[in-house]
């Protein structure tokens, strides 16, 4: 579980960072980030380091609904 999953979150830290990729896809890299505190409970600890970057870089972008998922993001 925790290979795979840390592939995943790597992965989409990696792309939401890269504001060269599209707004759309990016916004679903974010919430991608907004449910896995909740499902991931205590070992989501360990990858907060890694994924509040990309959640900053996303609440300055130009793009409205990405700036706001990464808002909701950020509220959990």
């Amino acid at each position: 579980f925790e290979a795979g999953t840390e592939a995943v979150i790597t992965q989409a830290v990696a792309f939401t960072s890269d504001t060269s990729n599209d707004a759309a896809s990016r916004d679903g890299y974010i919430r991608l980030f907004t449910y896995l505190p909740s499902t991931m409970g205590d070992r989501f600890v360990n990858f907060i380091e890694a994924v509040i970057p990309p959640i900053l870089v996303a609440l300055s972008d130009e793009t409205e609904y990405l700036r706001n998922s990464a808002l909701h993001c950020g509220q959990i």
